[in-house]
């Protein structure tokens, strides 16, 4: 019994140790043999698990996780990863300077509920 979960234990990490670190044809042949590499969290680096795997030590537990095998777009992977994408329009965009301020407080002082309230009141009865 201990063995065996020793031995998951083990077989877990090393998979979360080389998720991050394995080749193109590596990925290819385990997407081959039916794996998928699954994120639990921004900082787990992935793991390789089979579909039944996923059912059993994920959804079935109600663990939380990400499916990532298909996705290509490095965009994408970055926020997984917990790094925000660079978007060189967001970047660029710059907002004026707040202006006008005490002309709209001056506004939003005079405002009150008591015409919509009778409105409402009328239309309601």
């Amino acid at each position: 019994m201990y063995f065996k979960s020793f031995l998951a234990t083990f077989l877990l990490t090393l998979s979360m140790a080389t998720a991050a670190t394995i080749s193109d044809n590596e990925f290819k042949a385990r997407v081959k043999q039916g794996l998928r590499l699954i994120k639990t969290s921004a900082a787990d680096p992935g793991s390789w698990v089979t579909d039944e795997e996923k059912i059993s030590n994920y959804t079935g537990k109600c663990a939380h996780f990400v499916d990532i095998t298909d996705i290509k777009d490095p965009e994408v992977l970055k926020t997984f990863d917990g790094q925000k994408p660079v978007n060189a329009r967001l970047a660029a965009i710059t907002y004026p300077a707040v202006s006008h301020q005490s002309e709209a407080n001056g506004l939003i002082a005079q405002l009150n509920t008591s015409g919509p309230q009778s409105w409402l009141k009328t239309l309601s009865e």
